[in-house]
């Protein structure tokens, strides 16, 4: 039997070696022994830290680095570390301000400066983030994550080009990467080209059958460009193949609503909002399909519901409204229009269905200035 390591380094070696194999428990083991023979060891506390956030002790990581920081103050490495627990904890000004210290200490370490724009993009600071993906970029122009990184925060600024051109460069250099793939494909269908995200996420999936967001995403697509039965197809694939997950179930449960199978869309939005009843969009799209088939309150009852939730999204508003319409609330309903139009000017389904309203209403100069500017239903 061999003797079980003595030493700090030897300790932390072993340590890293049974937590690649999954054994967190002897890890944490080995790495709180290494820190009892030599408490300022910067791998141990480092790696401690790193291992406990692994098996979610979030808290006790950040005890560990506080503990190491203070003996270690210009540490980059271990204020990366904390600078990622305090992200994952949701604590993003901490975050930052560690992963300013670390980039001043280490100002040429282009992972470091990558994670920071990562925790960028999370608290929604595209335009930064943007700008520490290119500074990583430009130090070493191999990481292809970056890359991938970049495109993302470009897709989420409404810069399609940019976020194109990212995820191309991503796809020359490793065609088998099924992320850009999935990534452009996206961006393709945030700008209504089914064709072009139909080869990307049918490529992603070729690479990996087992990328159950690519399905979805397909899914999508193809019930956004009118195919109802490919996206049928993909999303029962998705539900049955893997998981029946709240998004998978009210992805199909919009599709049978679209093709006018009502039943199925209210068991397949039941099952979901059984499984997460915290979920607003699956309420309204059950709440949608009560009202197509003219059971008013209980779409109410939904709709409500959904808006507890998130209480400025429009399009739920203006089904409550055209909820309202067909109950002959008039005076509700037009206050759910309004609502919905401030959100979106250009949202004609609500500019149309207030213009009919109005017509409801006997207010014919108003109805007639919606009902041209929304186009009709």
């Amino acid at each position: 039997m061999s003797e079980s390591p003595s030493s700090a380094d030897a300790l932390v070696d072993h340590a890293l070696a049974v937590r690649e194999q999954g054994e967190f428990d002897q890890a944490l083991r080995d790495l709180q022994a290494a820190l009892q023979i030599e408490p300022d060891h910067v791998q141990a506390a480092g790696e401690l830290a790193i291992t406990l956030g692994q098996t979610g002790q979030l808290q006790a990581s950040l005890d560990v680095l506080n503990e190491a920081i203070d003996r270690r103050p210009d540490d980059p490495w271990l204020l990366t570390n904390r600078a990622i627990a305090f992200g994952l904890s949701g604590d993003f000004d901490d975050s930052i301000t560690d992963f300013d210290l670390a980039v001043k200490l280490d100002p040429k370490d282009p992972v470091l400066i990558a994670s920071r724009a990562e925790t960028k993009r999370a608290m929604g600071n595209l335009k930064e983030a943007a700008e520490d993906f290119t500074t990583a970029l430009q130090l070493d122009p191999s990481l292809i994550g970056v890359l991938v990184g970049r495109g993302e925060v470009f897709r989420a600024a409404g810069d399609y080009d940019m976020a194109i051109a990212d995820f191309n460069v991503v796809i020359s250099r490793d065609p088998h990467d099924p992320e850009a793939f999935a990534c452009r494909g996206e961006v393709h269908r945030i700008q209504e080209r089914w064709e072009e995200a139909i080869a990307d996420f049918t490529q992603a999936l070729s690479i990996d059958p087992g990328y159950e967001s690519a399905l979805m995403s397909r899914g999508i697509t193809y019930r956004q460009s009118g195919r109802l039965d490919d996206a049928m197809e993909d999303f029962t694939r998705l539900i049955e193949s893997f998981s029946e997950s709240p998004a998978a179930l009210a992805a199909r449960g919009e599709t049978y609503r679209q093709q006018n199978q009502y039943q199925s869309a209210l068991t397949d939005f039941d099952r979901a909002i059984a499984l997460d009843p915290e979920d607003g969009v699956v309420f309204a799209g059950r709440g949608e399909t009560y009202r197509r088939m003219y059971e008013f309150e209980l779409a109410l009852e939904d709709f409500n519901r959904a808006l507890s939730m998130d209480d400025q999204d429009g399009w739920i508003i203006a089904r409550r409204g055209e909820t309202f319409r067909q109950l002959d609330r008039c005076d509700e309903a037009l206050a759910d229009f309004d609502r919905a139009i401030v959100l979106d000017p250009d949202d004609k389904w609500a500019l149309s269905a207030r213009g009919e309203t109005y017509q409801k209403m006997g207010r014919f100069l108003e109805a007639a200035a919606d009902l041209e500017k929304g186009g009709g239903r």
